[in-house]
């Protein structure tokens, strides 16, 4: 009865239109500008249950109340702008406890599966986290004038079982918006080159082509399904954020 109360709020229709104004009208993965769906990236039950535990004992008028100012459940940058068809075949996961830190360096990595001849999108999954302790460290060695890493975050590295690396790749490309502290980098796959099922993404600063080389920068546990009949795209976007 709340989330139905919740989701039929003006304040979910106010935080649609900011989606659909940040990702200009149009779809982050395929860029239509047809019928547009605002997805939620950190599930909106996930965060309700969450405020819920910590207003256990409250009325549930005051339940209501509260969750009306609950900033993360209107949290605009908690959302993504798909079309009617890309959110159909999108499945997202999030690591829920890590996402509720105060200041984070946020991950969202967006895996697309498109048929490697008519380049039609046929999977998409978004996986959202923070980054691992040893990533953050290189941010505050630079910080601190220790030039060991450079920063640079510059391989990608498929895996299908335990901790031995399947495929590595350099970054296709990489750019970044000082407005909102974000930086993009992709990686692109072949159909050839590599194919079957993932179990985990990982990026390294400073890597090289030798296996186990460079700095972890963040590791996320997927489920991707490749063949060799597909391409894989990989956008990961990591920004610096507080609140």
């Amino acid at each position: 009865m709340l989330e139905k109360q919740l989701r039929n709020h003006p304040k979910m229709e106010k935080w649609r239109k900011d989606i659909f104004k940040r990702y200009n009208f149009s779809c982050d993965v395929c860029g239509s500008r047809g019928y547009l769906e605002a997805h939620h990236i950190r599930l909106f039950t996930d965060i309700l249950n969450e405020f819920k535990k910590l207003n256990q004992g409250k009325t549930d008028e005051e339940i209501y109340r509260l969750a009306l100012k609950y900033e993360p459940l209107w949290d605009s940058k908690n959302g993504i702008c798909l079309c009617k068809n890309c959110h159909k075949i999108t499945k997202i996961t999030n690591i829920g406890k890590q996402i509720t830190e105060k200041v984070r360096i946020v991950n969202i990595t967006k895996a697309v599966i498109r048929d490697a001849l008519t380049n039609k999108i046929k999977r998409i999954y978004i996986t959202q986290n923070t980054i691992q302790l040893a990533g953050r460290n290189v941010v505050a060695r630079r910080l601190a004038n220790e030039t060991t890493y450079t920063g640079i975050l510059n391989y990608g590295v498929l895996l299908t079982s335990g901790p031995t690396e399947t495929y590595r790749k350099l970054t296709a490309s990489a750019t970044y918006d000082d407005d909102v502290a974000k930086a993009y980098i992709t990686w692109f796959f072949t159909a050839t080159e590599v194919s079957g099922t993932f179990v985990q993404w990982r990026n390294y600063i400073d890597g090289t082509a030798t296996s186990g080389s460079g700095q972890e920068w963040s590791r996320v546990d997927v489920n991707w399904a490749k063949s060799t009949s597909e391409t894989l795209t990989v956008d990961c976007v990591y920004q610096i954020t507080s609140g």
